[in-house]
């Protein structure tokens, strides 16, 4: 939930042309005030832990996938 939430947000924010959020500021939007809504308030439930590392992991593959598009396309396809 919280990775496809973040990776929504940074394609809107890449289709409008602004600057993509920053990892603390997708944790604030999509963890910590997610669980004060009573849609998401299960997460509550989860341990931070995994949330927090499936943000790392979609920045992550944002900068594996910008590093091959800019530097070596042909062998990141």
């Amino acid at each position: 939930m919280v990775w496809n939430d973040s990776l929504a947000c940074c394609q809107q924010k890449y289709t409008s042309a602004e600057k993509k959020p920053t990892n603390s500021e997708l944790q604030k939007l999509f963890i910590t005030q997610a669980k004060k809504t009573e849609y998401r308030e299960w997460l509550s439930e989860v341990s931070a832990i995994p949330l927090q590392q499936s943000l790392n992991d979609l920045n992550r593959r944002s900068a594996i996938r910008q590093l091959c598009v800019s530097k070596r396309p042909k062998a990141c396809a």
